[in-house]
């Protein structure tokens, strides 16, 4: 489902919300492929001159199909994003089902700022083959993208610490751009869900 970093390791955590959004995502896209296909038979029938203006009138209503359609797919896949990478259990068991707006942003401010930093003095780390720096900062990226149920972010982080644990530093600095990227996707999911999802999801999805 995402990334290529020992994916076999990985656990996607299908919260609830992602698997309702992600069926709905996938009914959009059989609907958007059959308007796709009606308006490609219908553009079609302007060259036989056949039934012409019915087959205008019919033209449009495709046309008009196809971009309202085309639209909730676009959205429902932002979503299916949002929820493939964010699971707020955590923050729910911590603050109770009804997340305030506020508590996340502050939540969010502080983990972009503190992972900028970690990653940073991480990929130093890395680069020097300083073990137990690189293990304590991934640990850190561990415990701060777990807390804001940033669960993706939070299993590369996990899988960095324990190479370095096992002196298997190679394999460290191959998982760290995926880590530095999958970073940057949740920032920005997080980000998104704030601004456009929260005030349609009360409570919380669950698991």
């Amino acid at each position: 489902e995402y990334g290529g970093c020992y994916r076999e390791k990985m656990k996607f955590v299908k919260n609830k919300k992602y698997i309702e959004v992600k069926e709905s995502y996938d009914k959009s896209k059989t609907l958007l492929t059959v308007v796709c296909t009606i308006t490609a038979l219908s553009i079609s029938l302007l060259f036989t001159n056949i039934y012409y203006g019915f087959t205008i009138v019919f033209l449009l209503i495709s046309l008009s199909l196809l971009v309202v359609i085309g639209l909730r797919t676009y959205n429902q896949k932002l979503l299916t994003n949002v929820w493939m990478r964010l699971n707020l259990s955590q923050l729910e068991s911590s603050f109770g089902e009804v997340l305030e707006p506020s508590l996340l942003r502050s939540l969010l401010d502080s983990f972009s700022k503190s992972s900028t930093e970690s990653l940073r003095r991480l990929e130093e780390a890395l680069a020097t083959n300083n073990k137990d720096e690189a293990k304590l900062y991934s640990h850190d990226i561990k415990g701060s993208s777990a807390t804001i149920g940033l669960h993706i972010v939070t299993q590369i982080a996990a899988q960095i610490e324990q190479f370095c644990k096992d002196n298997e530093m190679s394999k460290a600095q191959q998982c760290f751009p995926e880590l530095k990227n999958e970073t940057i996707r949740g920032i920005s999911v997080f980000d998104y869900y704030l601004n456009h999802c929260l005030l349609y999801t009360s409570p919380s999805p669950r698991d």
